[in-house]
């Protein structure tokens, strides 16, 4: 059996992560969190294989996300 891969999208636009849903499924296990801290702690339970990342959210912007990922030498590795 194939490894499926894991993409983590982080919107906080639903309508954005049921496209990207939509698109990626069946061929990928598709992670959707609506704001970056829950991204942050889902990225901490399960690494994922891929980050699709909103720039513009409320709170915790997706630059200040990337940041924060790439600081954490066990999830630099992650695209």
């Amino acid at each position: 059996m194939d490894k499926k891969y894991t993409i983590l999208a982080v919107d906080d636009t639903v309508e954005n992560l049921t496209y990207l849903n939509t698109i990626l499924n069946p061929t990928y296990i598709v992670r959707a969190t609506p704001n970056s801290k829950l991204a942050l702690e889902s990225i901490a339970y399960e690494k994922p294989d891929l980050i699709l990342l909103d720039i513009k959210m409320p709170e915790i912007d997706g630059f200040e996300v990337c940041k924060t990922i790439k600081n954490d030498s066990t999830l630099t590795d992650i695209p």
